[in-house]
C-alpha cells in the first residue's frame, strides 16, 4: 500500500519517524527535521466533506500528505483529485496529496517529499 511505502521511504531516506504531537488529534502525524524541528510533511485523515472541493470523487475519509513546495509547482500540480489545495496549511506554500487517489504516482510523491525536505531544511542541518 502507498501509505506504508511512503512511511518506510521517509524513515529509510531521511531517518525521520512520524510524530503525533497533537493530543486532541492522535491521527495526525508530522515529519520534521531533527535540529530545527521544522516540518516537511504532515500526514492526516480527513472526511471528504471537510475538504469542500467539488472535483473530489471519494466518499468517507481520505488520507492526505501535506508537503511544502514552491508556489509555482503547487499551481501546476493542483488538480482537485490527487493534488489538492493544502488542508489546514498555507495554500501558497503547501499542497495536500490524496494518497487514496487511484492516479497516485509513488515516484513523483518521493520526489516531492525530497523537495519539501530540502525547502524546509535550515543551514545548521546541512
Amino acid at each position: 500500500m502507498i501509505l506504508e511505502d511512503i512511511l518506510a521511504h521517509i524513515l529509510t531516506k531521511y531517518k525521520v519517524a512520524p510524530e503525533n504531537i497533537f493530543v486532541k488529534h492522535p491521527g495526525v502525524s508530522v515529519f520534521r527535521h531533527k535540529i530545527s524541528k521544522k516540518w516537511f510533511a504532515l500526514l492526516l485523515s480527513v472526511k471528504v466533506e471537510k475538504i469542500k472541493y467539488d472535483d473530489v470523487d471519494f466518499d468517507g475519509t481520505i488520507t492526505l500528505l501535506n508537503l511544502k513546495l514552491p508556489p509555482g509547482l503547487i499551481v501546476l500540480l493542483t488538480d482537485n483529485k490527487t493534488f489538492l489545495p493544502a488542508y489546514h496549511m498555507n495554500k501558497r506554500h503547501w499542497i495536500s496529496i490524496n494518497l487514496d487517489s487511484p492516479q497516485i504516482n509513488k515516484g513523483l510523491v518521493y520526489d516531492l517529499i525530497k523537495q519539501s525536505f530540502d525547502l524546509s531544511l535550515k543551514e545548521q542541518e546541512i
